[in-house]
């Protein structure tokens, strides 16, 4: 397999390797943190979209590389890239919300790329299987790279969205994991960043400059998240410290508390399955992973009315609620009950 050399920023990231740029364009209208679902008179949802996700993932994983190949020069950059942006083409539609219980997304890998044009050595789908099932130890270095920055991108992106997007305050982060991950939300001065950010979002309909500043913060956060605790010289996959911090991220505070709230009351994720993806897979029945796979969140909606599924009318029950905590949780919103002065003129 040919990994592609050219870059266009500085950790070659900004877009997909050549050959997936048109798979990866999907993604612009997957899941990822919410619905991508909007209307044209607020776009806010696309900037939670799979395609951003991934690109946050794959410049976290060149990060790790970078800072890995400083020591002994034993990762291969592009293969990390690549990497990174292949291991999520297959998603379906709404992601994990649509997926659970239907849908294997490693196993179908092999399937998925070879649909797809692409004719992957054994290597590279082991690679692709094992980080997306997150079993690590066959995987290569650039496996452990990727996979590792799989987890703590959503480590950061989760908590940071759920203060920014969703308004909920940042006393909802567990003081022991905020300083864990290196998120000092007890500071003023991240305080404010916070709330700027968060304010820019509910005043804005479109995703720029919204998005690159999310970016960068993101970017900053987790480069001395990375530092502090020193992955790219440990890539500590499997270390018993950092499963165990692994799993008080995932099941207190991701599960738990995080997820209730953009996957549910946010996104609607069980009516988006009950309503449209099961009955989608019955219609389809073995046609059904071979076209989720390759169709968007509007591409459900126009399927599903094709086939009878949905009525017109019906579409604006799907879309995010996102101001789901300002309205009906408004003790847990940050912007209402911050004591913080609002400075947001530079963003709108």
């Amino acid at each position: 397999m040919n990994i592609d050399k050219s870059h266009n920023d500085d950790l070659g990231v900004l877009l997909p390797p050549v050959g997936l740029e048109k798979l990866a364009t999907r993604l612009y209208r997957i899941t990822g943190f919410v619905t991508t679902l909007c209307t044209e008179s607020d776009l806010r949802p696309l900037v939670f979209s799979r395609y951003y996700h991934i690109r946050r993932v794959a410049w976290t994983a060149a990060l790790l590389a970078q800072l890995r190949n400083a020591f002994n020069n034993s990762v291969n950059h592009d293969k990390v890239v690549w990497l990174s942006w292949a291991h999520d083409l297959n998603r379906w539609p709404f992601a994990h919300n649509a997926e659970k219980g239907l849908f294997d997304q490693a196993k179908d890998i092999p399937r998925y790329f070879n649909k797809s044009g692409k004719n992957l050595p054994s290597d590279i789908l082991s690679d692709l299987e094992g980080i997306i099932s997150k079993t690590y130890a066959n995987l290569s270095e650039e496996g452990r790279v990727v996979l590792l920055a799989d987890m703590i991108t959503g480590f950061i992106e989760d908590p940071l969205w759920a203060i920014i997007a969703l308004d909920l305050s940042p006393d909802f982060i567990p003081p022991n994991i905020a300083n864990y991950l290196c998120i000092k939300i007890d500071l003023p001065e991240i305080q404010k960043r916070l709330l700027e950010l968060n304010y820019a979002f509910a005043e804005t309909r479109a995703i720029e400059p919204f998005r690159t500043k999310f970016d960068t913060f993101f970017k900053d956060t987790i480069t001395n998240f990375v530092m502090t605790r020193e992955f790219a010289n440990t890539l500590p996959l499997g270390d018993p410290k950092f499963e165990s911090w692994r799993r008080l991220v995932k099941e207190d505070l991701m599960i738990k508390k995080i997820f209730t709230y953009n996957n549910e009351k946010v996104s609607h994720g069980s009516r988006l399955k009950s309503e449209l993806i099961v009955p989608l897979c019955n219609t389809l029945g073995s046609d059904a992973i071979a076209v989720l796979t390759t169709i968007d969140e509007p591409g459900v909606l126009e399927l599903a009315k094709e086939l009878g599924l949905l009525k017109k009318q019906n579409i604006s029950d799907y879309l995010p609620s996102l101001n789901y905590v300002t309205e009906h949780e408004p003790n847990l919103s940050f912007r209402r009950n911050s004591q913080t002065q609002h400075t947001h003129g530079s963003f709108i």
